[in-house]
């Protein structure tokens, strides 16, 4: 995909500098996916206590002292 943006040219050498990518193409699309991932992160996140595990420590199958 073909895109022009203004992005602030400071931000920009940081992130080249962290990188030590060599293209702008590399350095955006690092970015894009690390947003992408932490993102997906979050959405896991918000699933806690939210899930049933199928162990219930108060049935038989649950028992480890038997």
């Amino acid at each position: 995909m073909r895109i022009n943006v203004n992005i602030d040219d400071e931000l920009f050498q940081k992130a080249t500098n962290f990188s030590g990518l060599k293209t702008k193409k590399a350095v955006v699309e690092q970015a894009l996916n690390f947003y992408v991932h932490m993102q997906a992160q979050q959405q896991i996140r918000q699933l806690r206590g939210k899930m049933p595990w199928g162990w219930d420590e108060n049935t038989e199958e649950g028992q480890t002292d038997k």
